[in-house]
């Protein structure tokens, strides 16, 4: 199995990418995810976590979904169910959507849903909040899971 992630050097991705090391793509390492192309680094053995998102271009996880779905054995979307305005909200929305779309054609997405989660860009949230390496253990259950994982809600 090979695991390719995006947004791999800080929070979620960083946690993940640490559980699984793999294909790490992000800034860090010349990976756009408004400009990239994923294709050159999946293949059907991948399984593909759609991490990182952008306000650059806010619906660059959709068309990633989209570029990645035909090409690997799984993809994981991590998403929100937070309240949110703007921008971040309606493209995690639509991101929400393609999945659940992609999910009843038969593909292997999930939408990982996740409240407030203890990264950078929550850095002044005083709030009860979920581990990165939480997350990191629910990925983990999702890609062992001997059934297809729609949505998971944390």
């Amino acid at each position: 199995m090979n695991i390719v992630i995006t947004g791999h050097t800080s929070g979620i991705g960083k946690a993940i990418y640490e559980l699984y090391g793999g294909i790490g793509l992000s800034r860090s390492n010349g990976f756009d995810i408004t400009t990239s192309d994923i294709t050159q680094y999946i293949d059907k053995d991948s399984v593909f976590i759609n991490n990182a998102y952008t306000n650059k271009d806010p619906l660059s996880q959709v068309r990633l979904l989209h570029d990645s779905v035909e090409m690997c054995k799984q993809v994981i979307c991590i998403g929100t169910n937070t309240r949110n305005v703007g921008k971040y909200q309606s493209a995690k929305n639509v991101l929400k959507q393609e999945c659940e779309w992609l999910y009843g054609q038969g593909h292997n997405v999930t939408y990982l849903a996740l409240g407030k989660v203890d990264t950078p860009h929550l850095k002044h949230y005083n709030g009860k909040m979920i581990s990165p390496e939480y997350v990191a253990q629910m990925i983990n259950f999702i890609i062992t899971s001997p059934h297809r994982v729609e949505i998971l809600s944390i």
